[in-house]
């Protein structure tokens, strides 16, 4: 049981690591399920609001299903009780970083530098590395201070602490691709590039199963279930035989126990660990504001307090300002649900 003694890291990292994993899309069509010609359309799946809600209007509330795979796509079971349809996962099912380099080629072409192996940066005031500006897909932004950031994940701009820890692992390549290129000199930006991403992808997979699972499922489970590490030595449990997804019911419930983490505000931390500033969690979704107040100076003093503050506990419970406001108009409990 994941208690108050755990950091705010707990939190985001899962949620970083969640999308590394998992990007699940809804139907765009119909725009409003609860439109009486649209409430027995098969992408819709509406939400009875009670009377006593204290949030959202009584009465329909739109709730728009994921996108499906094709069924050229899934394994044909020869019973058609058991032909049911699979979520369409847009993420690469592997913990391969892909929110940070992207998950087809495209993306990733899209966010190098092509020199020296770096991944692009938008500078700060103050020579600082930031996360680049995206300028095709538009964001929805409301404070002069932020802007729309581009990663390999559309998600980046949901809220700062997913921005921080983005910005955190593209400062951590360019600095591996710049002391590669250091000690080879004769290697080009590819192999620079590569190279640099794989020891990143690397030290991803050893936090995530060395550090993070055993603290989510405790110290016996991860050992039982071989997803340890060796302390020294090399490890290879690589098995090709094994299919590599992600099952639904991880995606869409499992995983999705840490937003009874999350605390109803956000906070700058300073050296002498005594709060600058506290922002409601309510004013922050969707908006890249903290992390770029004082042309991005800040950001030292946000990551100090979202590696030291402490979760809120894991239960059936989820802040107001986090189920209500997320997805501006729907519940983010009922979405897991």
């Amino acid at each position: 049981m994941l208690f108050r003694s755990h950091s705010l890291t707990l939190m985001w990292f899962g949620q970083f690591l969640a999308h590394d994993i998992a990007l699940t899309r809804q139907h765009e069509s119909p725009e409003n399920c609860c439109n009486d010609t649209n409430l027995n359309d098969p992408n819709c799946f509406t939400v009875t609001v009670p009377g006593w809600d204290p949030v959202f209007t009584p009465g329909c509330l739109h709730f728009a299903r994921s996108l499906y795979a094709e069924r050229g796509c899934l394994p044909d079971t020869g019973l058609a009780i058991l032909d049911y349809n699979e979520i369409n996962n847009k993420a690469t099912h592997l913990i391969d970083l892909s929110m940070v380099y992207g998950n087809n080629e495209t993306e990733a072409e899209s966010l190098r530098n092509f020199t020296g192996g770096r991944l692009t940066v938008k500078e700060g005031a103050y020579g600082q590395e930031l996360l680049p500006e995206n300028s095709h897909d538009a964001c929805p932004m409301t404070s002069a201070t932020g802007y729309c950031q581009l990663t390999g994940d559309p998600r980046v701009n949901d809220v700062d602490y997913l921005g921080m820890s983005h910005t955190l692992f593209l400062r951590q390549h360019n600095l591996i691709a710049d002391q590669l290129a250091a000690i080879n000199p004769g290697w080009d930006d590819e192999r620079l590039y590569q190279e640099a991403r794989k020891i990143l992808i690397g030290l991803f997979q050893n936090i995530v199963y060395k550090e993070f699972l055993p603290e989510v499922l405790g110290p016996k489970l991860p050992g039982l279930n071989m997803l340890t590490i060796n302390e020294t030595g090399f490890q290879d449990d690589y098995d090709e035989t094994v299919l590599p997804i992600i099952f639904n019911e991880f995606v869409t419930a499992a995983m999705r126990f840490g937003h009874s983490l999350i605390p109803p505000h956000l906070a700058y931390l300073l050296a002498d660990y005594c709060i600058m500033d506290w922002y409601s969690m309510v004013h922050e979704f969707g908006d890249s504001q903290m992390l770029y107040l004082n042309d991005g100076a800040n950001l030292t003093e946000f990551t100090r307090w979202a590696t030291y503050d402490h979760v809120m506990k894991a239960d059936r419970f989820i802040e107001a300002e986090m189920r209500n406001y997320l997805n501006k108009g729907d519940d983010i409990g009922m979405r897991n649900v």
